[in-house]
């Protein structure tokens, strides 16, 4: 399991955990804590692009992808993924 934290201005953290990994793919975690909405900005490793995503709202695959809160989670919480690649991606939070 990999985890990296990074923690954004004042209100947001983030905390990305690797759940799973197998040839050609992981599964990751990130989770949340923020006060009234978040984005999470997610830096995929080359190669790297995210096949499907829940309890969030994406905007890409691959690259830089930015994931916001779908509303319920606004205050915090947790979103997940699976991807196609390998590495480790980096988060931040605003």
């Amino acid at each position: 399991t990999t985890t990296t934290t990074t923690s954004g201005g004042g209100s947001c953290s983030a905390t990305y955990t690797t759940n799973n990994s197998w040839t050609g793919g992981f599964q990751g975690t990130v989770e949340v804590r923020a006060t009234g909405g978040w984005t999470v900005t997610l830096t995929m490793p080359s190669g790297t692009s995210i096949s499907s995503l829940w309890n969030g709202r994406a905007s890409g695959t691959s690259g830089t992808v930015t994931v916001s809160d779908v509303g319920w989670n606004a205050n915090g919480g947790s979103f997940g993924f699976v991807a196609t690649g390998s590495g480790t991606p980096t988060v931040s939070c605003t």
